[in-house]
């Protein structure tokens, strides 16, 4: 497919753009025509390219006007299409009334960039941007404060990086109110949470370990000490002691001393061992970056 050149001109103080597809024709303007230092009209002008330009019967030149600003003021205009140096023609125009309105459909659908909206609010085109918050049925979509996990290693725009670091209240006022400095921090500079390297943990009341905050705890490597050990018992196995004789009083008969495996042993002990080494305390784990909504 062959792409047709586009000849237009964007106007920035009126942000109306006139424009043909048709590559024999070049626009020139916007030309404001002026009643005083008022500006009532534009004035676009389009001529051949290059050399005369044939239109002949059932033919057309399309011309597209877009881009006209939504905040300009509703109402009735007039398009003036006028013609001039048309073989054995006189001078003419052509008058179009133009109203700007809002379209409005009788299904009770909206649609921005499109004719055929599908929903209440369709909006096909572009993106969509909001100065303020958006709200559905039940409250904030995104409320300021919220922490996510994020996979990229840029903060996306609206969004901090949960890395402790300090900001001025005056800049992040929304996100102060939420956190104020429970993170660290004064009145004119407080920190955003630290989770670096860390989990987060819900809050617990009237558990000491969870009942603030911005409250830490835990380690990546962790010692046992002898008080963390359970209950346990060490066996011995069976002994049988050797038998010995002692002779007999007077004669030649030998009568030894037999001692059995029944009887109680004293201070006896088992061998140490280990290295008292810490160990390593972490669970399985996949390193991304928490961002937190200001």
């Amino acid at each position: 497919m062959q792409q047709q050149k586009v000849n237009q001109r964007e106007v920035k103080d009126y942000g109306i753009t006139v424009s043909t597809t048709d590559s024999n024709w070049q626009s020139q303007g916007p030309n404001p025509l002026t009643v005083g230092d008022v500006v009532r009209a534009l004035q676009w002008t389009f001529t051949p390219s290059s050399a005369d330009v044939d239109l002949g019967a059932q033919e057309t030149l399309k011309i597209d006007i877009s881009k006209i600003k939504t905040s300009h003021p509703t109402g009735a205009t007039k398009l003036y299409l006028g013609y001039k140096y048309v073989p054995e023609y006189q001078h003419g125009e052509f008058i179009y009334p133009i109203e700007k309105a809002p379209l409005v459909f009788d299904d009770y659908k909206v649609g921005i960039g499109t004719s055929k909206p599908a929903e209440s609010l369709h909006i096909t085109g572009g993106n969509l941007k909001i100065d303020e918050r958006i709200k559905d049925k039940t409250g904030y979509v995104m409320p300021v404060g919220s922490i996510l996990p994020y996979a990229g290693s840029t903060a996306p725009e609206g969004w901090l990086f949960c890395d402790g670091q300090e900001y001025t209240t005056s800049e992040y006022q929304d996100l102060f109110d939420v956190i104020t400095t429970q993170y660290g921090g004064t009145e004119s500079n407080f920190n955003v949470p630290n989770l670096q390297g860390r989990v987060p943990v819900g809050y617990k009341e009237n558990n000491t370990n969870f009942s603030s905050l911005g409250q830490t705890g835990g380690e990546e490597r962790v010692t046992l000490e002898e008080k963390h050990m359970p209950n346990h018992n060490h066996l011995y196995d069976d002994h049988y002691f050797v038998p010995c004789g002692r002779p007999a009083q007077g004669g030649g008969n030998y009568t030894p001393d037999e001692v059995g495996k029944n009887g109680t042993y004293e201070n006896q002990s088992t061998g140490g061992t280990g290295g008292g080494e810490s160990h390593n305390n972490l669970q399985p784990y996949l390193t991304v970056n928490f961002i937190i909504k200001f």
